[in-house]
């Protein structure tokens, strides 16, 4: 028999933390940074590494790896001699190698590691799910409150900016609140399962619709589901609880990727 009551609190900080990945995933995915999203999460949980070897505070540093990513990115953006993703993927390697050797140098090695890295939701408390909260309704009112020109940014620029939509702006907001949402679940979840949750399920919803308020929504639900499973699963068969959600956020796309794929066909077909 499943202990719900035990894993209510686990469920809860997981479903909390993707509806506002899941959410902000849709851009991502959208503006097609899902390596800047990949780069930005490594280097987070180097930062955590860095406060644990230095024993002072992991909050502060990882936050500080973050916006000092951020700060490459526009620079990265307007690079034309080398392709963009080679330079995140270097951005990630040197990150991961950091979080690595930081975290060998300070006591606990292999359980903080393992913390940093994969996030263990099966402990995850009421503060956790509290802070989680306050970080994702923070996210999604600055999304919603720049709905329609943070959208039409993201998947127009060039037309946006015919209309005199501040894009630079935007695009300064969206990477602040994403930095924030990113440095807050490596805390709570692991940068595994934050850099699943920011691509899968969003990629997922825009495989099944046309339709961008439809994709928020069918993103979050997907997310949803690969919680309960994946925390089930984890439990029931004692594994870790956050990489085996991260595994379990596939299976939507897994499942419904070829029925979209011959709903498009039979349109193709029919419309010839």
């Amino acid at each position: 028999m499943i202990p719900w009551g035990l894993l209510a609190m686990p469920i809860l900080s997981a479903s909390i933390a993707s509806a506002a990945c899941c959410y902000v995933g849709v851009y991502v995915v959208l503006r097609r940074i899902v390596f800047v999203s990949a780069a930005l999460a490594q280097l987070g949980a180097a930062g955590v590494g860095l406060g644990l070897m230095l024993n002072i505070n992991p909050v502060a540093t990882c936050y500080a790896f973050i916006l000092l990513g951020m700060l490459f990115v526009p620079l990265i953006q307007r690079e034309r001699k080398v392709s963009r993703e080679s330079i995140l993927g270097a951005m990630y390697a040197v990150a991961a190698s950091l979080a690595m050797i930081f975290v060998a140098k300070s006591p606990a090695e292999q359980h903080l590691m393992e913390s940093i890295l994969f996030g263990e939701l099966l402990y995850a408390t009421k503060d956790v799910a509290l802070r989680l909260g306050a970080v994702t309704a923070f996210t999604l009112a600055i999304h919603l409150t720049l709905f329609k020109p943070l959208l039409l940014s993201s998947f127009d620029p060039e037309f946006a900016t015919t209309l005199g939509i501040r894009t630079r702006l935007l695009d300064g907001i969206f990477y602040i609140v994403l930095a924030v949402l990113i440095g807050e679940c490596i805390r709570a979840i692991g940068a595994l399962l934050t850099f699943a949750y920011l691509v899968l399920p969003p990629l997922t919803a825009l495989l099944l619709t046309d339709r961008f308020k439809s994709a928020f929504a069918i993103s979050i639900s997907c997310g949803l589901v690969a919680n309960i499973v994946g925390i089930v699963v984890s439990f029931h068969y004692d594994l870790p609880s956050s990489p085996t959600v991260a595994a379990c956020t596939l299976l939507p796309l897994i499942v419904l990727a070829p029925l979209a794929l011959h709903s498009r066909l039979l349109k193709c077909t029919s419309q010839r």
